[in-house]
């Protein structure tokens, strides 16, 4: 389950989507799905104030509501850093792209000030402004402090 918070103000995007829709990537997921490599946390929330909520927490220019309950474990199925770009290609399991898909509609619905949260570990790395639905299951993630292989293992890890 994606849960959301209370709203806020709007802001910057952090990740890059690539792949309009899951059969588009070259490395798209095949008719039997592996196990996951790894995973990311998932959640839909919201900018907020800075100092107005202990769970108010700068994420890459932008000041986001974070609540560890509100994460689910979106599955990934390859992960890899482009050091040379600075990002992490991120491509999802067949689940972990369903509850991608359902949050980026879930952050549409909740309007400008709803943010599509991506956790590794306990550190979020990504706070995104979605314009339209995530169709794919591949994304770019750069991370929060240019550390892509630290990304890489944190992802491994979840």
């Amino acid at each position: 389950m994606i849960r959301r918070t209370a709203p806020g103000a709007a802001a910057l995007l952090l990740l890059a989507l690539t792949g309009c829709s899951a059969g588009s990537s070259p490395a798209a997921s095949p008719a039997a799905t592996p196990e996951p490599v790894g995973g990311l946390g998932v959640a839909v929330s919201a900018l907020c104030e800075a100092g107005s909520d202990p769970q108010c927490v700068p994420v890459g220019g932008q000041d986001v509501l974070v609540d560890p309950e509100d994460f689910t474990r979106a599955g990934v199925a390859a992960v890899e850093a482009d050091p040379g770009a600075g990002v992490v290609d991120v491509r999802f399991d067949e689940a972990g792209a369903a509850l991608l898909r359902r949050g980026s509609q879930a952050a549409i619905d909740e309007g400008a000030d709803a943010r599509l949260l991506l956790r590794a570990g306990d550190r979020v790395e990504s706070a995104l402004s979605v314009m339209q639905p995530i169709e794919g299951d591949t994304v770019q993630i750069v991370p929060a402090e240019g550390d892509a292989q630290g990304l890489v293992d944190r992802i491994l890890a979840g």
